[in-house]
Parts: C-alpha cells; structure tokens; sequence
C-alpha cells in the first residue's frame, strides 16, 4: 500500500469507526494492534507500527500527495485502549511546512 500511496497525486479517506492508518499516531496503533492483530506479540505490534509510520512519511515529502481525510466526530473522541491506558484519538494534521 505505501508504494500505491507514494506514487499518488492525492489521497482521500471517510472513516466512521477508525482513525484512517496515516493519521494515526504510535500508541492508537499499538492500541489498535493489542486488541486485534498482535494481542499477544510485542514483536508483531512494534513491527506494525513501524511499517503503518513509515506509510506515513509519504505525507512529509516533497511531492507529498494531497491528503483529504472526514471523519465522523465519535472517532475523534473515542477511547481507544480503554482506562488510563488509552490511547484517545489523536489526528495529526499535516500542512504546508
């Protein structure tokens, strides 16, 4: 998917449920990833993070693609991760420099 993402002119996303993989930050995902994909692998987990970051330079490059992203506002707000532990959604809004 990084190889699509980095050759586009633009990207978009509408997500009702999740953070979309580009805006998310470290510990969403290893939240994300603790309770789906890697429950019991540090190993895994990390390694999903770092390939889900590396997607993410895409947006920091000089012919970074246009990125338009709608989210319903429950994603926003949603816990993730559950108790003092969570990881609340956090979007990082890429700009101009």
């Amino acid at each position: 998917m990084a190889h699509l993402e980095s050759a586009a002119v633009s990207l978009s996303a509408w997500q009702t449920v999740l953070v979309p993989g580009l805006l998310q930050t470290p510990d969403y995902m290893r939240a994300l990833f603790r309770h789906g994909r890697f429950p019991d692998s540090d190993v895994g987990m990390d390694r999903g993070v770092e390939a889900r970051m590396a997607r993410q330079e895409v947006l920091d490059s000089e012919a970074a693609p246009k990125y338009w992203a709608a989210l319903y506002e429950p994603v926003i707000r949603a816990q993730i991760g559950g108790g003092k532990r969570h990881a609340r959604a956090t979007v990082a809004f890429y700009g101009p420099g």
